[in-house]
């Protein structure tokens, strides 16, 4: 009889903690915020806005802090969604370049006629 009661309070205890573990690692997967430092090569206030404009578009992205006396840009972001890559190619897209781009990326200045140019070309 004593072993009966021993393994039914084995699994009960077992019952009532497999749910509670399961919440746990969903809780730590959805906890995958990852903050991101990159130096950006942008001039003036306009670029800080577009940057932050545009990267705060970006899926995963949940903030995003450009320092213009530095050109630092923080940014957080879910690492469940997206990647240093991604955000770094979004970066690219707008027309700048990055301290972490490729040596033979040529920037695009985002507020010159070239960019205009460009964005005007891929709506056609």
């Amino acid at each position: 009889m004593k072993p009966i009661k021993i393994l039914i309070t084995c699994i009960v205890m077992l019952t009532i903690s497999l749910p509670s573990y399961s919440t746990f690692a969903q809780a730590k997967k959805k906890a995958s915020i990852v903050e991101f430092n990159v130096k950006v090569n942008f001039q003036d206030v306009k670029g800080k806005e577009l940057i932050e404009k545009e990267i705060k578009k970006e899926a995963g992205v949940s903030s995003v802090f450009v320092n213009l006396s530095t050109k630092l840009v923080t940014i957080n972001f879910d690492g469940n969604t997206t990647d240093r890559e991604k955000i770094i190619s979004a970066i690219e897209k707008i027309g700048f370049t990055t301290n972490l781009s490729s040596k033979d990326k040529k920037p695009i200045k985002a507020c010159s006629q070239d960019a205009e140019k460009k964005s005007s070309e891929s709506k056609k």
